[in-house]
């Protein structure tokens, strides 16, 4: 039974030689190269059923130092898409909020209607939560004056 056998580095380019180059003399004393066996993990995989080489990346400094790691059916299932999640509840929004805390929305709003007037001018500004506008305003007004303690021009 040939397993077949996945295996991943951290690197998106990565080769390994798992057969060395041999030198020998044939049988008409020629010198012959037997090439190396490398082999290339395309992006950062590697999947082979060969036992040999199978053994050969098992064996190397690379495995036994973690650099490549030996990816099981049980990692695999980590990897596997999840299924899609039903959502429990529709998209939020102010109203739906309102209406889930029981508060109408003129309840809400009905205490915090402010009417602010300008210390320099009186200019009203309706509905100034905080008195944001009119400090805005009343800051249009110190423009040309000098900022800090007055002072007397004599």
């Amino acid at each position: 039974m040939e397993q077949t056998v996945e295996f991943h580095v951290m690197s998106r380019r990565f080769s390994i030689q798992v057969v060395p180059e041999k030198k020998g003399f044939d049988s008409f004393g020629v010198l012959s190269t037997i090439p190396a066996r490398i082999i290339s993990f395309e992006d950062g995989r590697y999947t082979t059923d060969d036992p040999a080489i199978i053994e050969a990346i098992r064996k190397s400094s690379s495995y036994k130092t973690k650099k490549i790691i030996e990816i099981t059916e049980a990692d695999r299932d980590a990897f596997r898409p999840k299924p899609e999640r039903q959502t429990i509840r529709g998209p939020i929004s102010t109203a739906s909020i309102q209406a889930e805390a029981g508060v109408k929305p003129d309840e809400k709003t009905a205490g915090l209607r402010v009417t602010t007037s300008c210390k320099v001018c009186g200019k009203e500004f309706k509905d100034d939560l905080g008195g944001k506008r009119v400090r805005l305003h009343e800051i249009s007004h110190r423009r040309g004056k000098p900022q800090g303690a007055s002072v007397e021009e004599k």
